[in-house]
């Protein structure tokens, strides 16, 4: 009874140790020339984005999981690049470009313009349509009014660069 037991342990934890084998690789030729893209989110089996920030400034939409993507429209009204894009459900989008903050409500169909924002502001996080925050080097940028004013909190002279992480609108980490 006892090997009977180990034996089954042993099936149980080798089916789930494998569970990688499950991957199902997809091949995107509607994503042109192959490109490096960051920024991957995906809401559910079938609904992601992604998004080419190297000088190149595309954002791509899946509604079949990765088989098909299509190219989002972007306010391209001047000269600049993409430094960040927050995806906080299908429909909302945040993105920098060009030091200014845009807001989609319908999936990259149309943006809004919310603010500008100092150079090298990089990572995003919107708990909420309320409350958001924005970094740089040197500063955690805080808005109460969906990102179109901010309130500039200094680093710690130790902190430079950093990446933050929230868990709600008051509390959140900060870490390089």
């Amino acid at each position: 009874m006892k090997n009977f037991l180990l034996i089954l342990l042993f099936i149980l934890c080798s089916k789930f140790s494998y569970a990688q084998v499950n991957w199902i690789s997809k091949t995107t030729h509607e994503v042109k020339n192959y490109k490096q893209f960051e920024n991957v989110k995906f809401f559910n089996s079938l609904i992601g984005y992604t998004a080419n920030l190297n000088n190149v400034n595309e954002i791509y939409k899946t509604t079949d999981g990765g088989t098909n993507w299509f190219l989002i429209s972007l306010p391209l009204s001047e000269t600049g690049n993409i430094t960040n894009l927050y995806f906080k459900d299908p429909n909302t989008l945040y993105l920098i470009y060009s030091r200014k903050l845009y807001l989609s409500t319908n999936s990259g169909n149309t943006w809004n313009f919310l603010s500008t924002l100092p150079n090298n502001s990089y990572s995003l996080y919107f708990p909420n349509e309320t409350f958001g925050y924005a970094n740089t080097n040197v500063a955690l940028m805080k808005s109460t009014n969906g990102g179109i004013n901010w309130i500039f909190y200094s680093y710690p002279t130790s902190i430079y660069n950093p990446s933050n992480y929230f868990i709600n609108e008051n509390t959140g980490f900060a870490y390089s």
